[in-house]
């Protein structure tokens, strides 16, 4: 990965370690992977990188 790439990522991180800091919360390591994958979801939600299934299906369907 050039540096070209990486201030993308490295810029993803910090808003993500802003918003939900360093700390996972979970125990088990399974649940701790978990965890991460809903943070990286609603993160990815709010910057309107992931689509909610629901509102997917409204817009295939032509309701807005």
């Amino acid at each position: 990965m050039g540096y070209g790439q990486r201030w993308m990522a490295e810029t993803f991180f910090s808003g993500f370690k802003r918003l939900f800091s360093e700390v996972v919360h979970a125990k088990e390591f399974e649940r701790m992977v978990k965890e991460i994958e809903l943070k990286v979801w609603v993160y990815n939600l709010m910057l309107g990188l992931t689509v909610v299934p629901a509102l997917a299906a409204a817009v295939a369907r032509g309701v807005s």
